[in-house]
């Protein structure tokens, strides 16, 4: 299985298109209000239309059909079979990417909790994706080099992504094997995906992650004893990933990111007379998300009190800096928050 990776890495979620559903061949595809626009009502029905009757067997006009709308209209959307699948591979991972910032930001930063969960929401959505991921990966599709590049990059991400985690929970005593640790847990799990995808394995998600969470336990814990050095290092990844994040250069630009598109999405509301009362608050999490160090407790306090603009709680890109401000959280490299300090 080449195609999908165990984690995936938080993104600029500002610009994920939550609004995707999950591929389930059981879902009717004329379902109206379960989707907002007619691309997601295509991907969803392309989708469908494969895992039926497979990716070769399956014409563009079975998609419109399914779709309940003209053969020209996909090409609007669409330039090919191959455009089409490319994209449905990219919403999934958008998707994924989403709902594990959201679930991060539930649970305390840095938790062993909050990565149980994540480890947990993805088997479970995996599991309940799993007829798409199995035609993704299947090789009758020939995978465009365009393709293959994000595969491979979503992997890599992946891998970086959940390296920091680990540097997140267990502190910087750990940073040396970080990259050891992550090969010897994400190669455990994609066994098990493997026996769950491939053989139809009935695992509960719970006990599974739960138990991967307890032999990430061990292993760090022998590798203290051991005394080993370590063998696969920061420096030997950055040779096939330069671009890779170790620190908390990502996250931080991800904070800076989200807090940008909320702030211009907030700037038609503090043009009213209601919300130039607003304006102080928009100033101070633009200065404060822009600073070197950014304090998580003054960035929620503006937060809590931007609350009073109308729908402001629900939009994506509030979540989005709620998740990049976990992730912020999560990072043991940055300055400690001397407000925060203060509170304990």
């Amino acid at each position: 299985m080449t195609v999908f990776t165990f984690t995936l890495p938080v993104l600029s979620i500002q610009n994920i298109k939550l609004i995707i559903v999950p591929f389930d061949p059981s879902v009717n595809c004329f379902g109206g209000e379960l989707f907002m626009d007619k691309r997601d009502l295509i991907l969803h029905c392309a989708m469908e239309q494969f895992m039926q009757k497979g990716y070769h067997q399956t014409t563009m006009q079975d998609i419109a059909d399914a779709a309940g709308i003209a053969k020209g209209g996909i090409y609007f959307y669409f330039k090919s079979k191959e455009e089409l699948i490319q994209s449905v591979f990219e919403s999934y991972l958008e998707r994924m990417s989403g709902i594990l910032a959201e679930t991060a930001s539930r649970y305390e930063p840095g938790s062993r909790e909050s990565l149980f969960q994540q480890i947990k929401t993805q088997l479970d959505e995996l599991t309940s994706h799993s007829k798409m991921l199995l035609l993704l990966s299947s090789g009758q599709i020939s995978l465009s080099e365009q393709m293959r590049e994000l595969s491979m990059n979503a992997r890599l991400r992946s891998f970086v992504w959940f390296r920091n985690q680990l540097v997140g929970i267990y502190g910087a005593r750990i940073e040396p094997h970080a990259f050891d640790l992550t090969v010897l847990v994400t190669g455990l799990v994609r066994e098990y995906i493997g026996f769950i995808l491939l053989n139809g394995a009935k695992l509960s998600s719970a006990k599974l992650a739960r138990m991967i969470v307890r032999r990430l336990e061990d292993s760090v814990r022998g590798l203290e004893n051991s005394g080993d050095e370590p063998v696969l290092t920061s420096e030997a990844f950055r040779t096939f990933y330069p671009e890779g994040d170790f620190g908390d250069g990502a996250e931080r630009r991800r904070l800076v990111e989200a807090a940008a598109a909320l702030l211009k999405r907030l700037e038609p509301e503090l043009e009213s007379d209601a919300g130039r009362l607003h304006r102080p608050a928009a100033g101070m999490l633009q200065e404060e998300t822009a600073s070197p160090a950014p304090r998580p407790v003054v960035i929620e306090g503006m937060l809590a009190l931007l609350q009073a603009v109308d729908g402001l709680s629900g939009w994506p890109e509030t979540a989005a800096v709620r998740a990049a401000l976990a992730a912020w959280k999560a990072v043991p490299q940055h300055e400690p928050d001397p407000m925060a300090a203060q509170e304990t």
